[in-house]
């Protein structure tokens, strides 16, 4: 769980005009000052700020905490550059093998069967299910069983509706907003996102089947969940 806590009050032991931000994740605290401290440049305060986003985004799909420049940083890093090169590469031998429609979309879902394919093996074992067995399935029933898998669902509905355009532009934030977005949509009763992925999931209609309200502006947070609050609380009385 992510809870971050906004204080406006000068902070003398930070030695901070203003703005403490804490991050509490998987058990762990982590405060990061954002106001310009006391003591430093406008460049210098630049920078931390710059820090102080990675380890919040680093932090809150992670869970991994750091109180300065992290040493697995470079490898996130590395990680999310090689996963947008790997979908500009999919997009271009899709788009020189003329791959479109039905045919895209199954080269999807056997990529989405691969990236997860360690993890399959090891719960196919524990449950007495050989590959054979599992490929029997079919191409609908491969699908149906991604399907079945609510954050993957959605990795996959957002990666479809990328790949409909054959020159789409992939980039290394591309990794870190589909993990948090899968993960928030298939969970959450409300989720607040930038217009580029709001248009793909609304286009998808994923949110349909888990119920999600999807939102673009942090002003429409408070009605929001007034709404799911009322919906949860009616929900409720009709059970008892």
């Amino acid at each position: 769980a992510l809870f971050p806590a906004v204080s406006d009050a000068p902070s003398s032991r930070h030695r901070f005009e203003c703005l403490v931000w804490e991050l509490v994740t998987f058990g762990e605290r982590l405060e990061v000052a954002v106001g310009r401290r006391l003591d430093e440049t406008e460049g210098q305060w630049a920078q931390r700020k710059v820090q102080a986003q990675s380890l919040f985004e680093v932090g809150a799909i992670t869970g991994v905490r750091g109180d300065g420049p992290m040493e697995h940083l470079a490898s996130h890093n590395r990680l999310s550059m090689r996963y947008a090169r790997g979908e500009q590469d999919l997009a271009a031998k899709m788009r020189a093998a003329g791959i479109t429609g039905l045919a895209r979309d199954e080269l999807l879902v056997a990529d989405e069967i691969d990236d997860i394919s360690r993890l399959l093996d090891e719960r196919l074992r524990a449950a007495g299910v050989t590959w054979n067995e599992f490929v029997s399935l079919g191409r609908e029933g491969v699908a149906d069983f991604l399907d079945d898998l609510p954050s993957r669902s959605v990795a996959l509905a957002l990666r479809r509706e990328r790949h409909r355009n054959p020159h789409e532009r992939w980039k290394e934030g591309d990794l870190h907003d589909i993990a948090a977005v899968s993960v928030a949509v298939a969970y959450c009763d409300v989720v607040v996102i930038e217009k580029h992925v709001h248009e793909l999931l609304s286009r998808s209609r994923i949110t349909e089947r888990f119920g999600t309200t999807l939102l673009r502006r942090p002003s429409e947070l408070g009605d929001a969940l007034d709404r799911s609050l009322g919906r949860g609380v009616a929900a409720a009385g009709a059970r008892s």
